[in-house]
């Protein structure tokens, strides 16, 4: 690994059979208290390289619309991933996107739970109760698990803004009205609660429709006795979905453990 200026022996040199298998061995005798902590330094380097370039991600529900979609531009986009088809196989994985159904994430993370396996969970799975939320923070103790209502770039960009002016907005009227297909089973929808969490000192009226084969809109109406703000976002394709979820992907930072509702 000259690039990172570390050398070692490989462990299985030292022992007998495959004892030493999974291990390395590290000279530390001629060198000072710095010089130790130089090194240190570079194997991390060297570890965090390795890491990263061997982990896979799981994607469990594959087979859905969603999933499928994700699958396609994950590949489009050379990302190293398998498909998840039962839970025996999320041990295997460091991070897991879940687009499975709200029972379909209760079961995993449960069974993560029993299994002590805590990969980085990005779930892009709504109608969760404050209870599965609960379950979401008490994941979070021991890994990291990120909560997607919608993984559109723009209603990640809509939410900031909302975050960044809620204090401006707070003796104004809110209302959201989103509407989605007919086959959508959570009314309201899970991005209209988390848009409407967004205004965090306000009382936020929230309208669901549901009709025809709509792919997802939302307006917010912003209003007072003498003025009014309206800004609607309309999904005008289920792709855009797919390539805000591998944006996320591509763009996760290396968070500490807890529950991040994004």
């Amino acid at each position: 690994m000259e690039e990172f200026r570390v050398k070692f022996h490989r462990g299985n040199k030292f022992g007998i059979g495959n004892v030493f298998r999974n291990c390395l061995r590290l000279s530390l005798s001629f060198y000072t208290k710095e010089e130790i902590l130089k090194g240190c330094v570079r194997l991390y380097k060297l570890m965090t390289h390795i890491h990263k370039k061997n982990s896979k991600i799981g994607l469990f529900g594959f087979k859905g619309r969603l999933g499928s979609l994700i699958a396609s531009k994950m590949k489009e986009e050379k990302i190293l991933f398998n498909n998840i088809e039962n839970l025996n196989m999320v041990s295997k994985f460091n991070c897991i996107v879940d687009v499975t159904s709200k029972e379909g994430t209760i079961n995993m993370i449960k069974f993560l739970n029993e299994i002590k396996h805590y990969p980085t969970l990005v779930v892009g799975t709504t109608g969760h109760s404050e209870e599965t939320k609960n379950l979401f923070e008490e994941y979070g103790k021991y890994g990291r698990i990120y909560y997607l209502s919608n993984f559109s770039n723009g209603i990640r960009m809509l939410k900031e803004f909302i975050k960044k002016n809620s204090s401006n907005f707070k003796d104004y009227k809110i209302s959201i009205e989103e509407t989605h297909h007919i086959h959508k089973k959570d009314s309201p929808s899970g991005t209209a609660l988390s848009l409407a969490k967004c205004f965090e000192h306000n009382n936020v009226n929230v309208t669901s429709i549901r009709e025809g084969e709509v792919f997802g809109d939302h307006k917010i109406v912003i209003s007072n006795d003498s003025e009014i703000i309206e800004i609607k976002h309309s999904a005008k394709n289920r792709e855009l979905f797919s390539s805000g979820c591998v944006n996320f992907l591509k763009n996760l930072k290396e968070h500490k453990n807890g529950y991040y509702e994004i």
